[in-house]
């Protein structure tokens, strides 16, 4: 910007004693963690990037400018292994904890294995479908069909 520029901003402050006034642009922008808290919900699954790794746990970036955390304990692959989080990698991370006031989000490799086992026990419960089978009735009829021809 230069001097006689045209800008919309929002005064931060107001010092009369020092002819001061503070205008800030940056303020008129979406908070992106705002944006974030109203486009998702826990039982998410985002692909993250890890940033940098902690004893306790890989901070994660699944955003533009926000960060998750993925513990230790929810870090396991889809054999029930730890998995290994390395900087720079990516994984798919479903979100099991979200605090918009403390801007914080808990992450989980192992819950989307949970979720993908609980998928599997509910598929197999439901009754496979007919098509492109045969029914016992269907055979019967077929084989008096044929036994009523000889």
């Amino acid at each position: 910007m230069k001097k006689g520029d045209r800008v919309t901003a929002v005064v931060l402050a107001i010092e009369p004693d020092k002819r001061r006034l503070s205008l800030g642009m940056k303020q008129l922008q979406p908070d992106v963690w705002e944006t974030f808290f109203a486009q998702h919900r826990v039982g998410d699954v985002l692909k993250g990037k890890v940033l940098r790794v902690a004893g306790f746990g890989a901070f994660v970036e699944i955003a533009e400018g926000i960060e998750g955390l993925c513990h230790n304990s929810e870090a396991v692959d889809g054999n029930g292994q730890p998995l290994h989080l390395e900087p720079g990698n990516e994984h798919d991370f479903k979100i099991i904890k979200m605090n918009p006031d403390e801007k914080k989000v808990g992450l989980s490799t192992k819950a989307i294995g949970d979720e993908a086992s609980r998928h599997e026990v509910e598929a197999y419960k439901q009754p496979s479908s007919s098509t492109g089978g045969s029914t016992i009735g269907e055979l019967m009829n077929w084989k008096r069909a044929g036994s009523d021809s000889n």
